[in-house]
């Protein structure tokens, strides 16, 4: 038979934790700080602790303390033995307490006939696949499309083609949403109106570029154009 060794596989050496061996025990390896954690008046209780443990078979009493006032520890004293080789201390920045706040509530109604969009919490969010009013000019019309977009779905003008037609604003396929706000501004001020749009091209060239126009109540409508026409090489 061929020549059998036997082999005996030894234990990995792994370097363990040690009294004074916490210039060791970081990521680094060496030169490592004292061990330390991080606290503030506004952490909830006993969410930060620490635990003494026995270094060998002598008993011994311990106390823990702190810098400042406003840092508690818990228990603030012990006694660890082979018959209790272990306590954990919990640090707590700030004791539990009682107080009284003033919230300002608004109970806002809106009319019991209105169906649409109500404002909360200063703004109006509206899904574009939910419209009060759609309405078609030369057979085109807002279409839904279902999953698209960044809420629910999206829309766009349907069927394609129509190529040749250029409307002015406020005359071609429009699409109105309902809403309703409690805060008129006493019919002055700024509202802003932030609309999610697909990236699209001027396909129908320089001279028509695409655009959105946006109008509330009987204001002028006001246009963007979304896709900016640039002079080629710039």
């Amino acid at each position: 038979m061929p020549y059998i060794s036997r082999y005996q596989a030894q234990k990995q050496a792994l370097a363990g934790a040690m009294p004074g061996d916490n210039q060791y025990q970081c990521a680094q390896g060496y030169s490592c700080p004292k061990p330390s954690l991080s606290i503030d008046p506004y952490l909830p209780s006993g969410n930060r602790y620490f635990d003494i443990g026995a270094g060998g078979p002598v008993p011994f009493n311990f106390t823990a303390t702190s810098n400042v006032t406003w840092v508690t520890m818990s228990p603030a004293a012990g006694y660890i033995s082979p018959d209790a080789p272990e306590q954990r201390i919990f640090a707590t920045g700030q004791p539990s307490m009682s107080l009284t706040a003033t919230l300002t509530a608004n109970y806002t109604q809106v009319p019991n006939n209105f169906t649409g969009f109500i404002e909360g919490d200063g703004c109006v969010s509206i899904e574009a696949a939910r419209p009060s009013r759609n309405t078609t000019v030369e057979g085109i019309a807002w279409t839904n499309l279902p999953g698209y977009g960044r809420m629910l779905s999206g829309v766009t003008p349907w069927p394609r083609g129509g190529d040749e037609l250029n409307f002015t604003v406020g005359t071609g396929p429009s699409i109105e949403y309902d809403f309703y706000t409690f805060n008129t501004y006493q019919d002055s001020g700024n509202v802003s109106i932030t609309t999610y749009v697909s990236p699209l091209q001027n396909s129908h060239g320089p001279t028509r570029p695409l655009a959105i126009g946006i109008q509330v109540d009987s204001c002028e409508p006001q246009l963007s154009y979304f896709v900016p026409v640039v002079t080629p090489g710039t």
